[in-house]
């Protein structure tokens, strides 16, 4: 296995996803990002493709961060740093204002009525969205 492989799989097992599950999917490195795709993808090959798969982390100054379209795709397997909110605290984090929460700090995953939507940061006993400013306003017209 690659180093590249491992690093990822040791991101996600933070989550609780077991690495057996990884197996199942290739994890490539391209740049500073880490990409989920089938086995198979070398199949498409003769095409001119820009990116391959789902993007599921990237390297930030605070570590490799799992996006949220990773997270809600790998939602049935994570058992670990998950922050249930309320719509009231979602519509606040996405407005920018921290929720208090009791976590750890560092990257969580961000539920709402047990589903997972995306990716947190927990930071001094607050949570603050990581979405993607599509996710965020979809959230947002939720309301």
């Amino acid at each position: 296995m690659q180093s590249s492989e491992r690093e990822a799989e040791e991101a996600l097992a933070l989550f609780g996803i077991d690495k057996e599950l990884l197996k199942k999917w290739r994890i490539e490195k391209i740049c500073s990002s880490f990409w989920l795709m089938s086995k198979d993808i070398k199949a498409f090959e003769c095409f001119n493709i820009q990116t391959k798969g789902l993007r599921i982390l990237e390297k930030t100054k605070l570590g490799l961060k799992p996006t949220s379209y990773g997270l809600q795709l790998l939602a049935p397997h994570i058992k670990m740093r998950t922050i249930d909110l309320s719509m009231q605290e979602l519509l606040s984090i996405i407005k920018g204002i921290g929720v208090e929460k009791n976590a750890e700090d560092g990257y969580v995953a961000i539920r709402h009525k047990g589903i997972v939507l995306g990716c947190g940061l927990a930071k001094n006993g607050k949570i603050y969205s990581q979405f993607p400013k599509a996710l965020a306003q979809a959230i947002a017209e939720l309301d």
